[in-house]
């Protein structure tokens, strides 16, 4: 154990970092370590700022070091269909990607008053289940042109900020991706649908 993080990168000259803390200090960890040569894996989201997202990610670039931020949805078998039938023409060009992620928020950790997901930007919306939803889109979507989001709050409980999200991509060949998320479901429901010009993956 160490308590200093620089101690502990000097001594044990790591293959890799692994940064899982909680994300407001996902930031100067990665920084310490980049600036080290140390590869870093990060959980999502990166950082909690478009700028430190900027820097750490410039900072990879310069030193020639590895970044890479964990979005394992990307990995699983179905991902992997999804993609290998994409590429193969099956379903010919994507006109449309939408996923929706609905649960109960007293199902989750962060339920809890204390947990540090309330102190990011947009809370809860912001800490686990979003960021990997939009990486599920970006999977096929090519470059983004237009973003289009709505946020609100159904939950009574005081110290969430926002607990319903909805958000509209459009890619700048016209590919349109939506997203829905919601911590107010009885159930759990996560879906993938992919429509394509000549047929569809559901």
């Amino acid at each position: 154990a160490y308590e200093r993080f620089d101690d502990m990168l000097k001594r044990e000259a790591p293959d890799l970092v692994d940064v899982c803390t909680p994300p407001d200090v996902h930031a100067p960890l990665l920084k310490q370590a980049l600036n080290m040569g140390y590869p870093c894996m990060v959980e999502k989201p990166i950082t909690t700022s478009v700028k430190d997202a900027d820097e750490v990610i410039k900072l990879s670039k310069e030193r020639g070091v590895g970044l890479y931020v964990l979005h394992d949805y990307s990995y699983v078998p179905s991902m992997r269909e999804a993609r290998r039938i994409v590429a193969s023409g099956k379903i010919g060009d994507i006109i449309v990607v939408e996923t929706r992620y609905f649960t109960s928020l007293r199902k989750e950790r962060y339920y809890e008053k204390d947990h540090w997901a309330h102190r990011l930007p947009c809370g809860i919306l912001n800490s686990e289940l979003a960021p990997h939803l939009l990486m599920l889109l970006l999977e096929f979507l090519h470059e983004i042109q237009n973003v289009n989001v709505f946020a609100t709050k159904m939950s009574t409980l005081p110290y969430i900020i926002a607990d319903e999200l909805r958000v509209v991509l459009k890619s700048s060949d016209n590919m349109i991706g939506y997203v829905g998320l919601s911590y107010n479901s009885p159930i759990l429901y996560h879906t993938l649908d992919l429509i394509g010009s000549k047929g569809c993956i559901l």
